[in-house]
């Protein structure tokens, strides 16, 4: 519960978090008093809530039973909001408000994961990234928890390892596999949300009804799981959706380049987010199209589809527009869709293209993830820590700046939309990981930290198996101090060699500690 930050005009109020919930109130007065509550994520400019973004009318009405202090909030809906705006109705007189609070309600899935830094901003990242994934977090992950509350699929996947890593999502993948599996089609394709409670209609709506990255969540989700918790069943139950799934999308294609949906949805750029402007469609649809043959064991066909993106993409064929993606290039490098030695050249065509465009991203909802692990990969997570260190648009730090206590839709929240969506959290995906230094697969730890930048030290853990393992880390005078907390030894495996050639590239001494704990 989170009570009144400020009161502003109007009768309306500050709670100081936006949030999935509802207003739960205190109030006093006489039999048949009726007041009505609205909640919003942003104000008007007369200073009144607003729901232009979110979805309206939407609020709510209490008639008072005037038996003294009467305690009421909504049962039976929740809507994302920050302000509060109280009004009498009818012209009547507003009765004594006792007290009034926000409650924030999300699902029960217990928490796993704590991280801690030497920078602000990636730890204010952190906190607005958890509390939109709470907020959208009931019985799907969904999109938003105003104006649609579906379950688009994409960022279950594309932000998969933060949630595994941070929640305990045991019985929610396994729920969530089950509802992706009731709603793939009778020919095999997929929606782009599941449930698939509305199915969009018009000239505009042929985007938003099959798209691969959204699809696709039916083959990543299984595999994920596996990585993480060392179980394979939900690969062997769905292997014949997946492959349905596949067998459907190679009908689908042409001369094995596959074109449809959404691509590198809400890039960045001087306009308000939505469609891809950045990267082609058909490159983002057709990768992914590659990724989930392959993954299904269709090696042949997976090999035809990687030399037909090669020869349609590749930047090194003249595709000047490729080559000024960010995604595309992303893409390419994390999913080997290039001939052989050609990887280096890729990743110092990426390198060359981010200092260009200023050290900032132009990535969206699917290439977001491709930059991030794309730039680890190869060994320039400095060069991931500048385009994250800033307070500008596009980035976290803007967002915050800007107040936002959960994470926006797009890069610039002033441009419109959701304040409330975990879409963009690909981050995530490395705090604990990559810059905590704790990797889970198959139910064990991989302990390998990795500086970036600036950063001198940082702290994070995880559960595993009912154990919690942490890792704490300072770089002081040359040395590079690590020490890993766990109950026993036999459930986390320190990679000495990739920690040593970090220290190496760093001009760092390693000086490493275990300590046990119950």
């Amino acid at each position: 519960r989170y009570p009144v930050v400020q009161r502003l005009a109007n009768n309306v109020f500050d709670m100081g978090q936006n949030l999935a919930g509802f207003p739960e109130i205190a109030v006093r007065g006489h039999r048949g008093q009726t007041i009505q509550i609205t909640v919003g994520e942003r104000l008007r400019p007369d200073g009144r809530v607003s729901q232009k973004q979110t979805g309206k009318p939407y609020f709510y009405r209490y008639t008072l039973k005037g038996n003294g202090i009467e305690r009421w909030h909504p049962h039976f809906s929740y809507y994302s909001f920050r302000y509060i705006q109280i009004e009498a109705v009818d012209g009547q007189e507003l009765p004594e408000f006792i007290d009034l609070k926000s409650d924030f309600i999300y699902n029960s899935a217990g928490r796993t994961a704590t991280f801690s830094c030497s920078n602000p901003l990636l730890n204010d990242t952190y906190r607005i990234i958890d509390n939109a994934v709470k907020s959208n977090w009931m019985s799907v992950w969904t999109d938003c928890p105003s104006r649609e509350k579906l379950g688009w699929l994409e960022q279950d996947w594309l932000n998969g390892e933060g949630l595994l890593t941070n929640y305990d999502c045991r019985q929610m993948v396994r729920q969530e596999m089950q509802v992706i599996a009731d709603a793939q089609h009778a020919n095999g394709s997929m929606p782009e949300i599941a449930p698939e409670y509305v199915h969009f209609e018009g000239s505009w709506a042929k985007p938003f009804l099959e798209s691969p990255e959204w699809g696709g969540a039916l083959v990543a989700l299984p595999f994920l799981y596996a990585q993480c918790y060392g179980d394979s069943s939900l690969i062997r139950q769905y292997m014949p959706n997946m492959r349905r799934y596949v067998d459907y999308l190679a009908t689908r294609d042409s001369a094995y380049i596959l074109n449809m949906g959404l691509g590198d949805w809400y890039d960045y750029g001087p306009w308000r987010a939505g469609f891809s402007r950045n990267t082609p469609v058909d490159l983002v649809s057709t990768a992914h199209y590659y990724r989930w043959t392959k993954m299904v064991g269709y090696e042949d066909r997976a090999d035809s589809i990687k030399q037909a993106f090669i020869a349609r993409f590749s930047p090194f064929r003249g595709n000047s527009h490729c080559r000024s993606s960010q995604a595309g290039l992303s893409i390419m490098i994390c999913l080997g869709l290039y001939h052989e030695g050609q990887r280096e050249a890729l990743a110092d065509s990426l390198v060359a293209l981010i200092h260009r465009q200023g050290d900032r991203l132009t990535t969206g909802d699917i290439g977001t993830h491709y930059l991030f692990r794309a730039l680890i990969n190869m060994g320039q997570e400095d060069l991931l820590y500048k385009i994250l260190n800033h307070y500008e648009v596009p980035g976290y730090g803007a967002q915050i700046k800007k107040g936002m206590t959960t994470l926006t839709e797009q890069w610039d929240p002033d441009k419109g939309a959701s304040l409330n969506h975990f879409m963009l959290a690909h981050i995530n995906n490395h705090l604990v990981p990559d810059i905590g230094g704790l990797h889970i697969r198959d139910n064990r730890v991989s302990v390998s930290p990795l500086p970036m930048g600036s950063l001198n030290w940082a702290k994070a853990s995880v559960v595993v198996d009912g154990k919690r393992v942490a890792t704490s880390w300072q770089i002081c005078n040359g040395v590079f101090y690590l020490q890993v907390d766990a109950p026993d030894k036999h459930i986390i495996t320190v990679e000495y060699d990739k920690i040593q050639r970090m220290c190496a590239k760093r001009h760092l001494r390693l000086q490493y500690q275990f300590v046990h704990v119950k």
